[in-house]
């Protein structure tokens, strides 16, 4: 295994714990609050909203892609070797990023955006021979479509079909 190989791996392994990290701790504190009676307050984005992140997000991570499909030739002392999918990786790593922010901000479209990641994922790190990695985003893909499942029954129960408006609160009962 070469440097090159071994700075990959960690960086997979650092962006996992850190995609992991972040969903999973939200997921369980949605899942149960430490206040029982604290309702978490989820629900959808607004239309127009849900383009305009759909469209930034795609354009950032288009741009990052064109970015990293050079960056062999821009720092060739760093990047000796062309990078592998460097358009589908960026658009996965930057729309894990969008994820998250929606996420934090009680969005149920960002389980949406976290399905569309996982299969993704999958697929990516299946063709790169980086199987234990596309099984874990197997159990991922699992968890996003629960957790979807789940927000959009809450939000329905909550009364949240409506789209909410930017910000958010725990409600009391």
């Amino acid at each position: 295994m070469n440097l090159i190989q071994v700075s990959r791996f960690l960086l997979i392994a650092a962006q996992l714990c850190f995609d992991d990290r972040l969903r999973l701790n939200d997921w369980h504190w949605v899942r149960s609050p430490k206040d029982e009676s604290a309702v978490v307050n989820v629900g959808f984005t607004e239309a127009r909203t849900s383009v305009i992140w759909l469209a930034v997000t795609l354009m950032v991570g288009l741009f990052v892609g064109a970015l990293m499909s050079r960056i062999h030739s821009l720092l060739p002392s760093v990047f000796s070797e062309p990078a592998s999918y460097p358009y589908v990786d960026a658009l996965t790593t930057i729309g894990s990023f969008s994820a998250m922010w929606l996420l934090a901000r009680r969005r149920v479209e960002s389980w949406l955006y976290w399905i569309v990641i996982d299969l993704v994922g999958i697929v990516l790190y299946y063709l790169k021979s980086v199987r234990f990695v596309a099984l874990l985003y197997v159990v991922l893909l699992i968890l996003a479509i629960k957790g979807f499942r789940d927000w959009r029954a809450g939000a329905h129960t909550i009364g949240n079909r409506k789209h909410m408006s930017e910000s958010y609160s725990l409600e009391e009962n």
